[in-house]
C-alpha cells in the first residue's frame, strides 16, 4: 500500500517530525491458526524543512527477523515500510511537504504475506510552525493548498495550535476522489 500527501505548514524555520505506524500480522506460539498483530514504527528525529528543501530525505525500516521466535535463518521476510519526504519554502514562512509512504510487501510463501499490506499511517508534529488547515484556510493560504495534492489519505488538524497531523489511508476509492477536507 503506498499513500502520498502534501500539507502547508506555516512558519519561517519550522522542524518536523514523522512517525510511520503499520501492523505486522504475526503467528503467536500457542495460538494454533489464529493470527495476532504487533505494531511497527519508523520515525524521524526532527527535520529542518530548509534541509529537505535542499535535498529529499529516503528512509526504510523493517522488522528485525528474529521477531518469530525462529533462529534468524529460518525466520521468514519481514515487512517493511519506505518514506520519502521533501519540502519547497512556498513564501518567507509557508512551506509545502511532500510525503510519501509504503509498505513493501513480503513475497514467498506462494502468497503475499498479508503482514506486510496492511494501511499505513503516518502522525506528524510540527515545532516552531503549524499545520495549515486542509478544511478552513486561510484566505492567503487558499491557492497555495488547491496547488497540494494527496493521494489515497485524509488528513486531520489536530490540537488548538494545529501543531499535530494524522494522516490515514483511505482505502475506498470514492472517498480518497474528494480530496483532502478533515479538520478536527
Amino acid at each position: 500500500m503506498t499513500m502520498h500527501m502534501e500539507c502547508l505548514i506555516h512558519g519561517e524555520t519550522p522542524l518536523v517530525l514523522i512517525s510511520v505506524r503499520f501492523l505486522e500480522l504475526v503467528d503467536p506460539p500457542g495460538m494454533g491458526s489464529r493470527r495476532g498483530t504487533l505494531e511497527r514504527r519508523l520515525e524521524t528525529e526532527s527535520l529542518h524543512l530548509t534541509s529537505l528543501s535542499s535535498q529529499s530525505l529516503e528512509l526504510t525500516a523493517g522488522v528485525a527477523p528474529e521477531r518469530t521466535g525462529a533462529p534468524t535463518s529460518e525466520a521468514p521476510p519481514a515487512p517493511s515500510v519506505r518514506l520519502a519526504l521533501s519540502a519547497e519554502r512556498l513564501t518567507a514562512d509557508l512551506w509545502k511537504l511532500c510525503a510519501t509512504a509504503a509498505s513493501i510487501p513480503v513475497l514467498g510463501s506462494g502468497t503475499a504475506d498479508l503482514g506486510s499490506m496492511t494501511p499505513v499511517h503516518m502522525l506528524l508534529a510540527c515545532e516552531g510552525g503549524f499545520f495549515v488547515s486542509p478544511l478552513e484556510p486561510e484566505p492567503e493560504h487558499a491557492a497555495y493548498l488547491a496547488r497540494c495534492k494527496s493521494t489515497g489519505t485524509r488528513s486531520m488538524v489536530l490540537g488548538p495550535d494545529q501543531d499535530v497531523m494524522v494522516v490515514s489511508p483511505v482505502v475506498v476509492d470514492e472517498l480518497s476522489e474528494r480530496g483532502n477536507d478533515c479538520h478536527a
